[in-house]
């Protein structure tokens, strides 16, 4: 941010002839920094100047002058013709006219000054000085200054971007038979990756060599090596490299885009023709969720160097394990947004009054490496585009369908004690390392049970072997590809220790089998998926929530062999909980509804969590978490909510039910007197009630009344025979050709 300068000179230290004359205040915001890049792209270093008159005298005909030390810039002078007393004159934004030829001339940076002088009459009434770094012309001032001016360095039409790209061209002829840059003519996302995997590819091409960045580069600037110096003299930094290659994806017609951590910087692309609103921002979760939806790539120029040259996929695969830790995030520019804004790139020639920057050709031609190979994409484009509904509404009277929906909302707890809408883990709970969600899916759905193991010793903290290092040297992530072998061999790793994984599946299992055998219901499911949500804009607290649930059972042997987890008799099931809670509390509408969308193996749950991702890409730190759960999850009134859902029309063909939903503000229409005790034995015969227990004549009352279709209600306290009544009036209308439902919250009564 720009320094404040204040400067408060009294008359006695200006003049000692001039005791009285009046005493002046200068504020200034001043550019800690000036380069070329700035000069050219019109960025003022003078941002505000205001002039205040600490007398209570008016002081006419004022000159204020700035001139720089040295003459990086021209002299600039305006005249206030009055300053009344105890007044504040703003001259707001100063044009200071920046010399072209002297910053681009700079190869080193120097310390200058600002002189700000106030006179009245040739009389100096105020001045100050404040320091300020002149850069060299190819040198970045970070992120202190404005980070934007990053994008000037970024050439596209830089002779070395275009020779790279011929280069490029050739490759991507090798890869697909067609070698067109056609940027986003075809539409195609996967396209649009095999330029990005070319230019990646012709860069790898050229043998560099990686040079470490200055320590905090991102903060205090560093030079950065133009296209000519890095093919001169064969290395660049990160930063050099990111912008290398953000110049020639930006040349390809694509729009490429910086991305900045601690001490560290590497680039992006978008694939496809998009940008964001702002030309840098520092909001890392924003990139993450368009990586997540495939709508952007992002990869490790650092990779492309010789001492760990990977291919493509490797690069793309430490671009996104970068964005793991979003504190290290510091900004992603978008240069086609700056492009927007008119920062433009440095000219490479300067006609007149500046040096002309001539790439100088490599001495050897270089070669593709026989290794660069088409990168495979075969995963890619799997992403389904989802549309948000129309979220708009109008005044809602109450009808029958509104009726309707409120019973269904009062059937879900929308409160942070459901762990539906707020999950925590805890010692019922057991996070499972799975870097595919959708093959976990797929094989639970083809029958495959799974044994449940510890987290993998192999290269955690403590261990001699460093997985940074392992994946620097093959491209492999040694952990993800270990928990992928297990995978394959029917165990899945669960992240915690061995002790604790015994305790909780122990705790997990004890807890499912007494839900089922007292309330009738599974409540054992795998969550695969996660929404994090925030319940204002200003919460502080992120809530966790399961987006899919797949009913699963817990299963052992014996004692040593171990639980191993399958498929539970259940459907899979949306969270519709959080469904309803997004409804009423965003108006935000998830095009999501059963029966569920499906795939060869069961479910498609690629489809279900990218159309939660898309619903949530423009909510500012809501995401979707690729992340396993088993936990235990109460749905004890969800079969009430889905038959209100889905059997409204048969449930309203009752006569309660359609009384309750068409006119609820009236009394029940009177069915009629039940039966009389005194005429028990003359209306129903012996022979036609069928009571396989005893019962008196209030029990017979009852049966005989339900099995006329009279609706009442039967009560009294206990030890009066109420289940014993219940008993006989299920077989007495069994028998007389009824269907009966009978519902229960606890499996003891449903045994009874």
């Amino acid at each position: 941010m720009p320094d404040n300068i204040q400067a408060v000179v009294s008359p006695q230290e200006i003049s000692t002839s001039a005791t009285t004359a009046p005493s002046l205040q200068i504020d200034m915001e001043l550019d800690p920094t000036v380069n070329f890049a700035m000069q050219q792209n019109d960025v003022p270093i003078v941002q505000s100047l205001k002039i205040t008159n600490l007398t209570q005298t008016e002081i006419r005909d004022v000159q204020v002058e700035i001139r720089t030390e040295p003459e990086f810039a021209m002299l600039w002078k305006t005249q206030i013709a009055s300053l009344p007393s105890a007044g504040t004159y703003h001259l707001g934004v100063v044009d200071l006219e920046l010399s072209p030829q002297h910053l681009l001339e700079l190869t080193e940076r120097v310390a200058g000054i600002v002189h700000v002088e106030v006179k009245s009459e040739q009389t100096v009434l105020a001045q100050t000085t404040s320091r300020i770094e002149i850069l060299a012309h190819d040198e970045w001032s970070g992120l202190r200054s404005l980070p934007e001016i990053l994008a000037a360095f970024v050439l596209p039409n830089h002779p070395d971007v275009e020779r790279i790209l011929s280069r490029a061209a050739q490759i991507l002829k090798e890869w697909t038979g067609n070698s067109s840059l056609s940027g986003y003519q075809s539409k195609d996302r996967k396209r649009v990756l095999e330029i990005v995997a070319a230019i990646y590819t012709a860069i790898q091409s050229q043998e560099l060599t990686y040079v470490n960045p200055p320590s905090s580069f991102e903060q205090c600037g560093q030079k950065i090596r133009l296209p000519h110096r890095i093919f001169e003299n064969k290395m660049g930094t990160c930063l050099d490299l990111a912008v290398l290659c953000a110049a020639c994806v930006e040349q390809a017609g694509l729009f490429p885009l910086l991305v900045l951590t601690n001490g560290h910087a590497f680039t992006g692309a978008w694939l496809e023709e998009e940008c964001f609103q702002d030309s840098a921002s520092d909001d890392g979760l924003r990139l993450k969720k368009r990586i997540d939806l495939e709508e952007i790539c992002v990869f490790e120029t650092t990779l492309l160097t010789g001492s760990a040259s990977l291919n493509f996929e490797c690069a793309m695969q430490e671009g996104n394990r970068q964005l793991d830790d979003l504190d290290a995030f510091r900004c992603v520019l978008d240069i086609q947004r700056c492009r927007k804004s008119r920062i433009r790139p440095l000219p490479i020639r300067v006609s007149g009054t500046s040096i002309e920057i001539v790439s100088t050709p490599p001495s050897t031609e270089s070669v593709i490496p026989q290794e660069a190979i088409a990168p495979d994409f075969s995963g890619f484009g799997k992403a389904q585009q989802a549309d948000l509904l129309n979220n708009t509404s109008g005044q809602i009277t109450e009808t029958p369908a509104t009726r309707l929906d409120k019973w269904k909302r009062n059937l879900l707890d929308l409160t942070m004690r459901n762990r539906l809408l707020n999950f925590r883990e805890s010692h019922k709970t057991l996070p499972i390392l799975c870097p595919d969600l959708y093959s976990l899916e797929d094989s639970l759905a083809d029958g495959e049970a799974f044994k449940i193991l510890e987290r993998p010793a192999e290269m955690s903290a403590g261990q001699p072997r460093s997985q940074e290092l392992h994946f620097q040297r093959t491209g492999q992530d040694a952990l993800t590809e270990l928990i992928k072998a297990e995978f394959s061999a029917k165990r899945l790793r669960a992240d915690v220790t061995e002790n604790e994984l015994n305790r909780r599946l122990l705790e997990i299992h004890r807890e499912a089998r007494n839900s089922l055998e007292e309330g009738g219901a599974n409540t054992l499911f795998l969550a695969l998926g996660f929404l994090s949500w925030y319940e204002t804009s200003d919460s502080q607290q992120a809530r966790i929530a399961p987006i899919i649930l797949i009913p699963i059972e817990l299963k052992r042997r014996s004692m040593l062999e171990g639980f191993r987890i399958c498929l539970g008799d259940e459907e899979s099931r949306i969270n519709t909980t959080l469904l309803e809670l997004l409804v009423q509390e965003f108006e935000l509408r998830v095009p999501l509804s059963d029966p569920l969308p499906t795939d060869e193996h069961g479910i498609d749950v690629q489809g279900i969590l990218n159309t939660f991702k898309h619903a949530v890409k423009n909510i500012d730190r809501w995401e979707v978490l690729e992340k396993a759960q088993i936990g235990l999850f109460s749905f004890t009134k969800y079969l009430m909510w889905r038959d209100l859902e889905v059997r409204a029309g048969d449930l309203a063909r009752n006569k309660v039910v359609s009384h309750l939903i068409n006119r609820s503000n009236k009394a029940f229409v009177n069915e009629g007197e039940l039966p009389q005790v005194e005429h028990l034995d003359h209306t129903y015969k012996p022979e036609n009630t069928f009571c396989p227990l005893s019962s008196d004549s209030s029990q017979l009352v009852a049966i005989h009344a339900a099995a006329e279709g009279k609706s009442f209600v039967l009560q009294g306290p206990p030890g009066t025979g109420k289940s014993q009544t219940i008993t006989n009036l299920i077989a007495h209308c069994l028998a007389t050709g009824k269907t009966v439902l009978f519902v229960s919250e606890k499996m003891a009564a449903l045994n009874v």
